[in-house]
């Protein structure tokens, strides 16, 4: 217990001292106009984005730890961790600072601000709220709704470690092959064109076995999420490997955690099969709640199938599997704006992609669902 304190004191140090540097920027330093995006290598990046970075990037690698080790801890029962965490953890001493980073800028003005400036403070916030949610989790170990989170961990993790899809190319399985994604990867290319996608959540991204064939995935920014830490593992490797500049991927359980970073595009390509009616609404209504612009998800437009936890002969629980179908009882997705087939030799399973403005209210379906459905399981 004295080696992990003195570990967590060592963590508050390091990030506490990063994000006092970020505020001297802030406080001292008068702010320019001009415009671009937030990317480091940019000629014209200024001290502040800088600085700005270095604070988003360790506040990510802290969320990272803390995450990876709810979901990997064993429930507890005493409520010594749930305290310890709120008070004394380094993601509440990171999580203070960078408030004061924001706090001082808003006073310094927005109308001073560079826009690309005002960019990454916008970031910056994007970032806190998501530490802040991890935070909530990590100080309510024994939640149903952390329960249920490592169960999902556990489960995906146990599926990529073992194999358990069987495939000899991917351990995503025989639908993340690079043959099998060959039609889905060029009609995303072609969305990625038309539709102007400059920003690209992948998630879940599984091991990223043929994302990197996506005609122009390198010109936009790529993120790769996933609830399977070995499974981000080993995309990290292979994108590596294919020599992409793609590196950021991160730990994310969409059920029960919000999205808190908006993109051009989210990609949830073949996983509302495997949640319940209940857990692929929660997730459903994250995205949605994100501001993100469009949505593109696997279906099966001529299914009848229930749902996992309704469909008695074939599943019971998360990870199995049925043909959802996004336009039907209970998600009732409209016409999509295209679609194509999702796997090259299966033309039942299709991919498609919508405007997130145009989809159903999910949280109402959420309420409707845990009222009336039988079958629905809480989490």
């Amino acid at each position: 217990m004295r080696n992990k304190r003195r570990t967590r004191r060592l963590r508050i140090t390091v990030i506490s001292i990063t994000l006092a540097s970020s505020m001297s920027f802030i406080m001292y330093r008068s702010l320019s106009s001009s415009s671009s995006s937030l990317k480091t290598h940019r000629d014209d990046v200024s001290p502040l984005e800088r600085s700005i970075a270095d604070v988003v990037r360790d506040l990510k690698a802290t969320r990272e730890r803390v995450l990876r080790d709810v979901l990997a801890t064993a429930v507890s029962t005493d409520t010594t961790d749930a305290r310890e965490v709120e008070n004394s953890s380094p993601i509440a001493d990171a999580l203070d600072q960078a408030k004061r980073i924001i706090e001082n800028f808003d006073r310094a003005g927005r109308s001073n601000a560079r826009e690309d400036e005002a960019e990454s403070l916008e970031t910056l916030r994007s970032v806190v709220e998501s530490v802040s949610d991890v935070q909530r989790l990590a100080a309510n170990p024994n939640s149903p709704v952390v329960r249920r989170a490592k169960k999902r961990s556990e489960l995906f993790n146990r599926i990529h470690d073992a194999n358990l899809w069987g495939s000899a190319e991917s351990r995503s399985g025989g639908g993340s092959t690079k043959a099998t994604t060959s039609t889905a990867a060029r009609c995303i290319g072609e969305w990625i064109r038309k539709y102007d996608i400059k920003t690209f959540l992948d998630l879940p991204c599984g091991d990223a076995n043929w994302q990197a064939g996506i005609p122009g995935i390198e010109n936009v920014r790529y993120t790769g999420m996933d609830i399977s830490v070995g499974a981000l593992e080993t995309a990290k490797t292979r994108m590596s490997e294919v020599q992409t500049d793609i590196d950021d991927f991160r730990t994310h359980d969409i059920v029960a955690l919000p999205m808190r970073q908006r993109y051009d595009a989210i990609m949830h390509r073949d996983v509302v099969q495997h949640l319940s009616y209940e857990e692929a609404l929660r997730g459903l209504s994250n995205f949605a709640k994100s501001g993100s612009t469009y949505f593109i998800v696997s279906t099966h437009p001529k299914s009848t199938e229930r749902g996992v936890e309704s469909d008695v002969g074939v599943a019971r629980d998360i990870g199995y599997t049925y043909q959802n179908n996004m336009q039907s009882e209970p998600f009732n997705f409209p016409p999509p704006l295209e679609m194509c087939d999702n796997y090259a030799n299966n033309d039942a399973s299709k991919i498609a992609i919508w405007r997130i403005a145009d989809l159903p209210n999910f949280e109402r379906k959420l309420a409707h669902i845990s009222t009336h459905e039988s079958g629905a399981r809480k989490i």
